[in-house]
């Protein structure tokens, strides 16, 4: 099988736990949904900016609704550091270049006979809806009207009959990509390479999308591989309990996309990545259903479990996961920081990891550089943005890099005064006990302009963080200001 499902997502905010999207049982099932032109994306020319899946975004990967106006200085800081001066609206979704579809009629027979006709979709809007994934190559390409990489068909089965599914794709030499959310970065969910197969087809995992156990005893949860990340975090809220774990593409990515990838986020650092949270998986083959990780620890041998974490969608389909869950913390304190350079922030991050250890280290640690600094108080027009900008010209930050740190739990447990950020940190007045943002992954409309930014992860050891800057750079983005490329760190 294809790989495919999510990416583990960059940081970004930290959501409201107790709000979220309504999950697939409360939505229109998407065969509810008409297809063509009037729902299928957003953008000037393309009409209505209804979502091409349900909650979920729109067929050229942008969020559902009016695209938001870039303020005049927005426009002049774009203009001044990247030559960005004219508007590049997407194409209309009429003009999509769109491949017909090389599904055998004998295979689509037998698939329609497991599934029903209503989950065998091969029409234009369900083809286009999971063209790509949102790397900033899948964005360009769709923005520029071309869907090659579309499956041949989409099927949206029940866990029960995967296996007969995945079972029927080998029989008629059908390639199967596993499809969540559809926000991997890396080729995850692309069509475009199909190895010589007589077609491809998205496995849509959006039916399996409830909570199918919570031991409060245990604190662990069990979700369906299709849950999206601001569904389970309802559904635990309503019990008193969080996952706590919010990567950048939490508000369209799955549980299976997280296990499948490894997934970290904004707050790994104090709830742990996905793979330090799952304790059990189902995963189907197409010759049979694997249960792994049947307790809570084991001395017997090699961890299967780990082989299926990470194993992003080529050893079967993930179905289930059992993860470790918190209660809702009863405070929250973030607060910002801003820091000389790059280096000196870097060394406040280990100096707070090693001196106060696990449970007094902050939750989540972001150190932006220089230039994602410079971007982010430019390109924001919030008065509480201006007076830290003023703030910190007056004290010789110009701009400095800015530092993050959240804390979650009780209040014996929030920074007291000795444990504070190094004092190379200078507390920037705009941002001291800020709330939370509304959540990660906030994309915005449908871009009038191509500038982009991209987040990746990677990890290195203390010592040799000097190296690392430099080589995540690209190089005609490093070129004059560099603004367009900028480093995050996440301790």
């Amino acid at each position: 099988m294809r790989s495919g499902t999510e990416p583990d997502g960059a940081d970004a905010g930290t959501p409201d736990r107790a709000t979220a999207r309504p999950s697939g049982r409360d939505r229109p099932d998407a065969t509810d949904r008409p297809a063509g032109p009037e729902w299928s994306g957003t953008g000037p020319g393309t009409g209505d900016t209804t979502p091409a899946r349900p909650g979920g975004p729109a067929w050229n990967g942008w969020e559902p609704g009016a695209a938001p106006a870039l303020s005049a200085p927005a426009r002049r800081v774009l203009a001044r550091l990247l030559g960005a001066t004219e508007d590049t609206p997407s194409v209309p979704v009429s003009e999509v270049r769109l491949p017909a579809s090389a599904l055998p009629a004998d295979t689509r027979r037998r698939l329609v006979e497991l599934l029903g006709a209503e989950h065998v979709r091969t029409d234009r809007a369900a083809r286009l809806a999971h063209a790509g994934g949102r790397s900033y190559l899948d964005l360009v390409r769709l923005r520029a009207g071309d869907a090659s990489a579309a499956p041949d068909a989409v099927l949206t089965p029940a866990a029960d009959q995967l296996q007969a599914v995945l079972a029927t794709c080998v029989d008629t030499d059908t390639a199967v990509v596993p499809y969540g959310g559809g926000t991997s970065v890396v080729g995850g969910v692309s069509g475009a390479h199909r190895g010589g197969h007589a077609a491809l087809v998205a496995l849509d995992l959006s039916r399996l999308d409830r909570l199918v156990a919570l031991d409060e005893t245990a604190q662990t949860a069990t979700f369906g591989a299709g849950m999206r990340g601001p569904d389970v975090e309802r559904a635990l809220a309503h019990r008193g309990y969080t996952l706590g774990h919010f990567p950048q593409s939490y508000r369209y990515s799955t549980v299976g996309g997280w296990v499948a990838t490894r997934s970290a986020g904004q707050a790994s650092t104090g709830y742990g990545r996905i793979d330090e949270l799952v304790h059990a998986v189902r995963c189907v083959t197409p010759t049979g259903e694997l249960v792994l990780g049947r307790g809570p620890a084991s001395a017997a041998g090699p961890d299967l479990l780990g082989l299926a974490v990470g194993s992003e969608g080529t050893l079967g389909v993930l179905t289930e996961a059992t993860l470790a869950v918190r209660r809702i913390p009863p405070h929250r304190r973030y607060e910002g920081w801003s820091l000389p350079d790059l280096r000196a922030g870097l060394d406040a991050l280990r100096e707070l990891a090693q001196r106060l250890g696990p449970g007094l280290a902050p939750d989540v640690c972001r150190l932006s550089d220089a230039d994602e600094t410079r971007s982010t108080f430019l390109l924001s027009g919030s008065l509480s943005t201006r007076l830290a900008r003023g703030y910190l010209a007056a004290r010789g930050r110009h701009p400095g890099c800015l530092a993050i740190f959240g804390w979650e739990g009780s209040r014996t447990r929030s920074p007291s005064g000795t444990e504070r950020p190094p004092g190379c940190c200078a507390r920037t007045a705009a941002y001291r006990s800020v709330p939370p943002p509304a959540g990660p992954g906030c994309t915005a409309g449908s871009p009038r302009r191509t500038c982009a930014t991209r987040c990746s992860t990677t990890g290195c050891w203390w010592r040799r963080w000097r190296r690392r800057p430099t080589s995540v750079r690209c190089r005609r983005c490093t070129r004059g200001s560099g603004a367009a490329c900028a480093t995050r760190w996440a301790g």
